[in-house]
């Protein structure tokens, strides 16, 4: 729910749980968060943008011909307005999925356009067609409307905050995205520029049976178990699956095998999620990133037992990434009883491995050697960190988030950043035409 600032909708909501009310007779103008940050690697990231940075502006690599409005993502909502070469976030928003949050982000917009003197000409927002933000802007009249993908705004918001205007690597790791050819992304590589990405490579797809599979990560581990083994991985997910029933084992097979109610994704959030289940670690989530964040504090940081085999599939464009060999090294260590410490921090230094390997090929590809990372899957401190000290190993130039959130709260800055840049030219390959070609 929205911050309460008024004094009777707090005698109302909060009655139940308050002894007494201290109030005033000043209204509260705007509602604003607290800001979440954290010191990783002795610099500050930032996870909410709100109270305390906003509305401080973030400095863009070029000055957009028109004033723009990004109005990010669905959950971890901002929006960002443009004037001159300044862009301003606005605080975090929250999930606008829910009612009393859509409203705010309604209510906010009019106040940032008053507060900046600006009416925003082009109005950027995410492909995905669900998304309120996103039917709230195809509805708009009288401005011109630019589709950004999900993915291609979290690296282009990176470049923006550190004023990159040469073409450049991304790796963007997340949960959710819509993607250029309708599925679910979420561990992508791209290179290019910020009005010209290329998808270079992908976790290979399987399908999701439905959203209740985030909630429960348990059903994730039985799609991988089952997709890459068979009916030998149904044995495995009986021996190591004891949250999720067998009746409900019987029903999830007979969806994914008729792929009844069921999308592909590559993303990395529910990979984490399986291998999470898989080590028994967490089966069933009550916050969000719930299984990941479990499995990275358990994870040991000594670096023992090496890394687990993968697939680097590169007879195919873009190239794919296969995880069949992580899944048969957990299976193993779990056979042979190696500590879960030992084993998920295994599966990090493997996913470090297989990021570095895939940009190696790419700057062998591209002569590009600018790596941008971006994505919630990044507030991730143990990947984060060895994966940034290995890139430093290789020779890349790492680029990550300070200024705003990796996060789907940063998506707006880097809608504005690509509308910016295609204002003018054919816009067709972000609305999911062109962009693979």
């Amino acid at each position: 729910d929205p911050l309460i600032i008024d004094n009777d909708e707090a005698l109302q909501k909060l009655r139940g749980i308050a002894d007494y009310f201290l109030m005033h007779n000043r209204r509260i103008y705007n509602r604003c968060d607290d800001s979440v940050a954290a010191v990783v690697g002795g610099e500050v990231q930032i996870y909410r943008r709100a109270r305390g940075y906003v509305p401080l502006p973030v400095d863009l690599p070029v000055e957009p011909p028109a004033p723009i409005l990004g109005c990010g993502g669905e959950l971890k909502n901002t929006f960002c307005m443009t004037k001159g070469k300044s862009a301003y976030l606005s605080q975090h928003l929250g999930d606008i999925n829910h009612y009393g949050n859509y409203q705010q982000f309604l209510y906010t917009i009019p106040r940032f356009e008053k507060m900046l003197d600006v009416r925003p000409e082009v109005v950027a927002y995410d492909l995905h067609p669900q998304y309120m933000a996103t039917r709230w802007a195809q509805g708009l009249q009288g401005v011109r409307k630019v589709g950004v993908q999900h993915h291609h705004a979290h690296m282009a918001s990176c470049l923006a905050e550190n004023l990159v205007t040469a073409p450049a690597l991304g790796v963007v790791c997340d949960g959710t995205g819509y993607g250029l050819d309708g599925a679910i992304w979420g561990f992508e590589f791209f290179a290019g520029t910020p009005g010209q990405l290329k998808r270079m490579a992908h976790l290979d797809y399987l399908p999701l049976p439905g959203e209740i599979t985030i909630k429960r990560p348990a059903r994730m581990s039985l799609v991988y178990l089952y997709e890459l083994f068979g009916d030998r991985g149904l044995d495995y997910a009986r021996r190591y699956l004891p949250a999720l029933p067998l009746e409900e084992q019987r029903l999830l097979v007979r969806q994914l095998e008729n792929r009844f109610n069921t999308v592909p994704t590559s993303s990395c959030g529910r990979l984490f999620d399986a291998v999470s289940a898989l080590l028994g670690i967490c089966t069933r989530v009550q916050y969000e990133g719930q299984a990941a964040i479990e499995m990275e504090t358990l994870a040991s940081r000594d670096g023992s037992g090496g890394v687990y085999d993968f697939e680097f599939q590169t007879g195919v464009k873009p190239y794919k990434l296969g995880v069949r060999g992580i899944f048969e090294g957990i299976l193993a260590d779990l056979e042979q009883g190696v500590p879960v410490s030992e084993s998920a921090g295994r599966f990090h230094r493997t996913l470090v491995e297989m990021i570095v390997m895939v940009v190696k090929r790419m700057r062998e590809e591209t002569g590009l050697n600018l790596v941008a990372l971006s994505g919630g899957v990044f507030q991730n401190k143990l990947l984060f960190h060895l994966l940034c000290r290995r890139l430093a190993e290789e020779g890349f130039q790492v680029l990550y988030h300070k200024k705003v959130p990796t996060n789907d709260g940063g998506l707006s800055l880097g809608q504005v950043y690509i509308a910016s840049e295609v204002i003018g030219e054919d816009v067709s390959c972000y609305s999911g035409q062109d962009c693979e070609n």
